[in-house]
């Protein structure tokens, strides 16, 4: 790995150390989004193996979601659980279907849910 590399793999590794929790779900917000936006693009490229990386990839960052999930903090956690889950299934089908169209159904889906995330985020920031 070259110094920039390394320098910068560094900087992130940093970053993702010392970030809030609420900047964390964005970062894997943003994860999500790229890798299906990747897969998407793999797939109508005929990529195959490297679509489906990115499928692996974003359904992996859906687990991690599923897993930050309070079910004790009441309704919200249940219905963000059954949304995951819907994009985890959507995401299987562009596997099995290689269908570039579901992949990019979840990545719609996750930037609306990244950008009220983000405006919860700045709106408590505002109020703190």
């Amino acid at each position: 790995m070259n110094p920039l590399a390394r320098a910068y793999e560094q900087y992130r590794r940093v970053d993702v150390e010392t970030a809030s929790s609420g900047k964390l779900i964005l970062m894997l917000y943003d994860g999500a989004i790229r890798f299906c936006r990747q897969a998407a693009s793999e797939w109508r490229e005929g990529k195959e193996a490297q679509a489906r990386s990115h499928v692996y990839r974003a359904q992996d960052i859906l687990a991690e979601l599923i897993g930050s999930l309070n079910f004790d903090a009441g309704p919200l956690a249940t219905n963000l659980f059954q949304l995951y889950e819907y994009m985890n299934y959507r995401l299987i089908q562009s596997g099995l279907r290689r269908d570039p169209a579901a992949a990019e159904e979840v990545a719609h889906l996750l930037e609306e849910l990244r950008q009220t995330w983000a405006q919860v985020l700045t709106s408590s920031a505002s109020q703190a």
